[in-house]
Parts: C-alpha cells; sequence; structure tokens
C-alpha cells in the first residue's frame, strides 16, 4: 500500500500555521488524529486506508479516489508542493467562510458577485412599488462553494441618500430579494455586495417611473351626408348631423407624447346605448394597432364596427376607453366618445301620400307608390342608397306593389292604381320601369295589395300578378306579362266581392284568399285551375268585418279585424274555422290589424287601441304590450325576434320578442297607414353585406320613404309568415322560400 503523510488541522496547533511541518509523532494509534493511523516503524502519524466515509472517525472523510482519509473539512490530496511526504497542507488557524484552504493558504472561493434576473436590465424603467432583484455568487475556477445565507445590495437615487438591503439565498449561488424606492421617481444605482469577501457588482442604472402616459382620443370625422335634391342623409336631429351611422365604422386615432409607451399594451373598449338610451355594457377591449405619421411619440388606430355595441335607442352618444401602459407598467386612461345615429336617409317625394308598404327587389331596390290628389301617383323605384333610379306615372296607388320573379330571374314589378275613371293591374320592368302590361277597368277602383304568383293558363307556366278590382261586383285579376298572347296576358273573374279596406290577396300558390273589408264579414277562397279563378270549396268563410290582409300558416289562414268586435282568427283550407279568438280589452272590443305569425304557429297583431298581441294558434290567453299609438296595418317580425312596428301617429316601434320596448323614433307623420319593410344591410352595387345590420324602410303620408339601421339582418327567415305580404318582395305567396331574403 502507498502511504501518504498528512499533517490534520487538529494537529497543526503544535506547529506553525501555513508552513510544512513533519508528522506527529506517535507511539499506538491513539496518539494520532481519527483519520490517521500511527505507522509505529516510522513513529509518524500516517494517512488511513479507507472506501467509505464511516472509516475515517469523526475528524476525516474518505477520498475514494486515493483510498484514503483525509481532515475533514481540509484540501485534498494531488495538489503539488507542500509538507513532507508529498502530503496536503492544512490551513492553521481555518480559514474563513468565504475562503478555501489550498496547500496550506487560504484562497477566495469566489470571484465574482453579479446581479441577475429578476433585477431589472440596465436603463429599465420601473414603477414605484416593489422592485424584484436577483444576484449571483460565481466560483473562482477550481474552487467549492461555501454560500453565505444573505448579500447586501444598496439602491441610490442620484443626489439622495443610499437604502440598503439584503437578498436571502434561494438556490446554490443565487440569491433574491426585493427593493421598494422610498425616494420616489428618478435614477437608482443598484449594487450587491458580498462584504466579508471584499466583493461587489457593476453598478446597475434603474429609472423610477410612476407616472403613467398621457394619451389623447379622438375620432375621424363621419362621411359626408348628402342633404339636396329630395334626398337627405343627415339626421334631423340637433347635434346629429354629422353623426356616424350605426352600419359604418369608426376611425379612433390614439396618440402620446411619452416616448415609453409599451403599445403592446393599449387597448380600446366600447360602451354602447342600454335600456332608454343610458350606459351599456362594455364591449371586450381591442388592441390599438400603433402607426406612424401623427407627430407624436407614439400613435396608434383603431377601428370600431359601430354595429356590435348594444345600442337600445335611435341615436345617442358610446363611450371610449382607452387603456395603455409604459415600459415601467403605469397605466394611463383616457376616454372619448363616437355620435352614432341609425338614420340613413329619407326621400322626400313631395306633397304625396305613401299608403302603399313598399316592396324590395333582390338587389335592394325598393318599390314605393305615391298617392296624390285627383288620381295623381307613381311609382318610383328607389336604391339602397335613396337615389331614384326611375319612375313611372301609374295613377294613385293605395295598394303595395310587389315583385314577381320569371324565367330567368327576370324581375317584374306587379302594381295596381287608380289612373282618371279608371283602375289598373300593371306589370313593369323592375330593370328600367318600361310598362309590359296593363289591365285596365274603367270605371273600376282598387285598394287592395297584390300578389306574386306562377300560373298555368294553357301551356304556359307565367309570374302574374293577382289583384282584386272593385268594379260593381268585384273582379279577380291577374296580369301575365310573359303570356305569349294578349287574350292570356289579362286573365279575370268577375262577381268576387269588393275589397274596400286596403286589404291585399294572400296564396299559397295556386289558392288565393282575400278579405271583403267592410261590406261583409267574408273572407273569400279561389282556386287557379284551368287557366282561370274559381271559387273554392268551403269559402267564403264567415269572420268579422274590416278583415285585413290574411296570413298562411301551414294549413291555416290567419285573419284579423273587427268593427268594434275585434277578433284573431284561423281557418282550415276548407273554410272551416279552426281557432277564433275575440281581442281582451273595454268595450267595444278593439280591431285587430293584419297579422302575421311568427315560430312555433305565434300571431302578432297590432289592436286599434294601441298595443301589440302575441298569441299562438289555438290558445285561449297571449300576452300584450302598449304601444304609443294605433297601429293601423301589420308589423314585421326581423331575425334575432325583433318586432318593427310603425304607429299611426309616425312612431316607428321596434321590440323585443317578449314585446318589450328596445327603441323608437318619432316624427315620421299622421295617419300612417304602411307597414314596415326589412331588408339586408346592402353595398352601393345592392349587393348584401356579411355580418351587418339590415335596414327598414317605412313609407309615410307625409311623403317620404325613410331608411333607418336596424339590428334584425331582415326577416325572420324562420317564421311562417313574418309581415305584411309574407316576404320583402310582397308576393302574399306562403310558397315564396324565405331562405332567399336571409342576410349573410
Amino acid at each position: 500500500m502507498r502511504w501518504r503523510i498528512l499533517v490534520g488541522a487538529a494537529l497543526l496547533g503544535m506547529f506553525g500555521a501555513g508552513c510544512p511541518n513533519p508528522s506527529p509523532q506517535c507511539s499506538r494509534n491513539e496518539d494520532c488524529p481519527s483519520f490517521t493511523t500511527c505507522n509505529v516503524t516510522l513513529g509518524s502519524c500516517v494517512a488511513k486506508p479507507c472506501s467509505r466515509d464511516d472509516e475515517c472517525g469523526s475528524e476525516g472523510v474518505c477520498e475514494v479516489s486515493r483510498g484514503e482519509c483525509r481532515p475533514r473539512g481540509g484540501a485534498g490530496g494531488g495538489g503539488g508542493g507542500g509538507g513532507g511526504g508529498g502530503g496536503s497542507v492544512e490551513c492553521v488557524p481555518a480559514c474563513a467562510a468565504h475562503l478555501e484552504c489550498s496547500q496550506g493558504q487560504c484562497v477566495a472561493r469566489y470571484a465574482a458577485v453579479e446581479w441577475a434576473p429578476p433585477t431589472p436590465g440596465e436603463g429599465a424603467r420601473v414603477g414605484v412599488g416593489a422592485m424584484q432583484l436577483g444576484a449571483v455568487l460565481k466560483l473562482a475556477p477550481g474552487r467549492s462553494a461555501n454560500d453565505p445565507p444573505e448579500l447586501g445590495y444598496s439602491a441610490q437615487k442620484q443626489g439622495g441618500a443610499a437604502q440598503t438591503g439584503k437578498l436571502s439565498r434561494a438556490d446554490a449561488g443565487y440569491y433574491v430579494g426585493s427593493f421598494t424606492p422610498s425616494s420616489g421617481e428618478g435614477r437608482y444605482s443598484l449594487v450587491v455586495r458580498y462584504e466579508e469577501a471584499g466583493l461587489s457588482s457593476v453598478p446597475r442604472g434603474v429609472m423610477v417611473d410612476g407616472t403613467g402616459p398621457v394619451f389623447t382620443v379622438s375620432v375621424q370625422a363621419a362621411p359626408s351626408r348628402t342633404n339636396s335634391g329630395g334626398l337627405s342623409e343627415v339626421d334631423p336631429q340637433s347635434g346629429f348631423g354629422q353623426a356616424y351611422r350605426r352600419d359604418e365604422v369608426a376611425v379612433v386615432k390614439v396618440a402620446s407624447a411619452d416616448t415609453d409607451v409599451n403599445g403592446s399594451t393599449v387597448t380600446l373598449a366600447v360602451r354602447g346605448l342600454g335600456d332608454g338610451g343610458t350606459p351599456g355594457a362594455w364591449e371586450a377591449p381591442v388592441p390599438v394597432q400603433p402607426e406612424a405619421g401623427c407627430g407624436q411619440a407614439w400613435c396608434g388606430t383603431a377601428q370600431v364596427e359601430l354595429w356590435r355595441p348594444e345600442m337600445k335607442a335611435f341615436r345617442g352618444d358610446f363611450e371610449l376607453l382607452v387603456r395603455g401602459r409604459d415600459q415601467a407598467g403605469n397605466e394611463g386612461v383616457a376616454d372619448g366618445g363616437i355620435r352614432v345615429t341609425r338614420w340613413k336617409w329619407a326621400r322626400d317625394f313631395g306633397a304625396f301620400n305613401l299608403k302603399a308598404t313598399p316592396a324590395i327587389g333582390r338587389d335592394g331596390t325598393i318599390y314605393v307608390g305615391l298617392a296624390g290628389g285627383g288620381n295623381t301617383g307613381s311609382l318610383h323605384a328607389v336604391s339602397p342608397s335613396g337615389a331614384v333610379k326611375w319612375s313611372f306615372d301609374a295613377g294613385a296607388i293605395e295598394a303595395s306593389p310587389s315583385v314577381g320573379v320569371g324565367d330567368g330571374g327576370t324581375e317584374f314589378v306587379f302594381v295596381a292604381a287608380e289612373l282618371g275613371a279608371g283602375a289598373s293591374v300593371l306589370a313593369l320592368s323592375a330593370a328600367n320601369g318600361t310598362l309590359l302590361q296593363e289591365c285596365a277597368y274603367p270605371g273600376a277602383s282598387v285598394k287592395g295589395s297584390v300578389a306574386s304568383a306562377s300560373l298555368l293558363r294553357g301551356t304556359e307556366v307565367v309570374v302574374s300578378g293577382v289583384a282584386v278590382v272593385n268594379d260593381a261586383t268585384g273582379r279577380l285579376v291577374a296580369v301575365r306579362p310573359g303570356a305569349s298572347t294578349s287574350n292570356d296576358r289579362c286573365v279575370d273573374t268577375p262577381g268576387v266581392g269588393r275589397v274596400e279596406f286596403r286589404g291585399g290577396v294572400a296564396t299559397n300558390g295556386l289558392d288565393f284568399f282575400f278579405a271583403q273589408g267592410s261590406s261583409t264579414t267574408d273572407i273569400k277562397g279561389y282556386s287557379f285551375s284551368a287557366g282561370n279563378f274559381v271559387p273554392k270549396p268551403g269559402w267564403p268563410a264567415q269572420v268579422v268585418l274590416f278583415t285585413r290582409t290574411p296570413a298562411i300558416a301551414g294549413t291555416r289562414v290567419v285573419g284579423g279585424g273587427g268593427l268594434s268586435d275585434g277578433a284573431l282568427v284561423a281557418l282550415e283550407l276548407d273554410g272551416g274555422t279552426a281557432w277564433r279568438h275575440t281581442i281582451p280589452g273595454a268595450s267595444p272590443v278593439p280591431n285587430a290589424a293584419s297579422p302575421v305569425v311568427a315560430t312555433g304557429n305565434a300571431v302578432v297583431s297590432a289592436t286599434e287601441d294601441g298595443r301589440i298581441r302575441r298569441i299562438a294558434i289555438g290558445a285561449a290567453s297571449g300576452v300584450d304590450a302598449p304601444t304609443s299609438d294605433a297601429i293601423l296595418s301589420a308589423v314585421a317580425l326581423g331575425e334575432g325576434g325583433f318586432i318593427h312596428a310603425i304607429t299611426r301617429s309616425g312612431t316607428f316601434e321596434v321590440r323585443d320578442a317578449a314585446l318589450s320596448l328596445q327603441w323608437a323614433v318619432t316624427g315620421l307623420g299622421t295617419n300612417v297607414e304602411s307597414a314596415p319593410a326589412l331588408d339586408c344591410g346592402r353595398d352601393a352595387s345592392g349587393g348584401k353585406l356579411a355580418g351587418r345590420p339590415g335596414m327598414a324602410y317605412v313609407a309615410s303620408n307625409n311623403g317620404r320613404l325613410y331608411s333607418f339601421i336596424v339590428d334584425s339582418r331582415g326577416i325572420d327567415t324562420t317564421a311562417p309568415w313574418p309581415k305584411y305580404q309574407h316576404d320583402p318582395r310582397n308576393t302574399g305567396n306562403a310558397d315564396t322560400p324565405l331562405s332567399e331574403f336571409a342576410c349573410p
């Protein structure tokens, strides 16, 4: 065995500290430290052989690589130079904790102390709250660790007194703590120290900033509006002439003169209008996108889709809230507002009454009829932007027009008018207003709306307009512009009875139903068979006087009316009464307006005592809600469950499915008799706009056609009969697929 002479720290007390000395003399093992054994031959203590620590006694550890014990805490073997026998030399007295004994010399364990994460970097800006600090002790090459439990630090504000504190050991050589500036904002110099080892870090400069960035918020001006030539895009309400419209996108600009804005934190939130026009719920914040060129240190923009915040008002101010932080984490807040209106335009036609409900073509063109004194009037085609595309002097039009679609998608406008001393049912080209066919009846009048249906006569199926003309006995007329022979272009059946009240014809394809109005309680039923209208077996059905335009829901014909005995009825297709509901109320019983039918076969009808009523077919009771005045025509059911109505005194009301009023606009004329028409939002060319709100068109007796932005994206396509004359084209035909009118 190779033996190494060791000099243990326990034995060096009898010799000079730090110098090589001979091994202690011995004559037995008890004379030696526990990690050595006595070599009696040499008379000195030598290293004890070992394979594990417990063989080295309480004062030693086993250096397995050498198979020898060495003193606990002392230098290992293998170092060059030293004491006798070529062994390592221990240090006496023992080295301080930050030093390590090497060949009898106490040398530095650590080479440096440095700042480490989460300490902010050089030049960083931080808030005035607690600053998290981290530091590391770096070992000198070849040295073993003996970490102190704490390190000290100092933080000195420029021109101020230093703050001191401690960092605690969190891991081998790693220390953490925090520092809260007590001297406020400014630049601080941070130094971490291991005082006992005489080590200090390079100073770390940090800017303490407790002031958030200052933002300014501005809104780009809304597009310019037309107010000339009979078209007004300007909301007439004071202060709203330059308001944004509900269907537009507003550009919001945000700027700051602060140079340390953290652009990724800047957001914009919008709050619309809740019940009664009070502040609504905040929309989720959206990022403000940085941009250059505003003349400030930081600029950004955000686009606000104004149809997304809730808006339970016709007009009002949306709130804007900008939030953002600087690099120190300080928050800045700024607010602003956007003035928003549902007004899109009004088209003024002068001294005419607009009694008829407008029809809407597949490209969004609105067809509106005018009635003036002396049986004067005309039909106008108006674009979705309010421009008049064409007009036709048809005579006084009180009955609502209808748009039919023929082969190849060709559109026809069917309209009934009174001109001079007679009445006509007309077919016009939807493209340019050219008269294609006129079925004239001298001495007659016409009040009822026109329906559209494809009718077979001979071998030709031709899209046709069907109306009742009031000659002496009443005549059911079909104008068929596409028929190949003149005799087939006007088909009529006399003796059907007069329609005195502005009702209309409802059809489910080949069966036609209409109410007589004031002269009788009848609802008539006719079928188109063998090229002519023939009475339908089981009809007429007896209901109430002044029954308005009927609706069709599946196999039921639904009507409403009354003369002090208001009621809603549902009739089977064979003429039998399936259900009758007397409108509850004070005597005399209020009359019901033209009904519509919602999903679940719920009838929705207005009453002339100023209510809207909702009741399922077959039910004994329903629910109702008061309106601001009587409603003379049908309501319109929109997508999302909204109910749209225009009162006699010119208030346009929008309600939810539970009949609760959402918003209203007043001042739209007096003695209003038309029903609202609903459509999708459209672009300048008439294309449907995906995701945009819808449009409502209201014709008034004050000579104006109004266009308002509503939250329903068109009609409720799930309802069997959602509006007057069934659909936006006013076909009055239950077979017209409502999917055609769905909005993207």
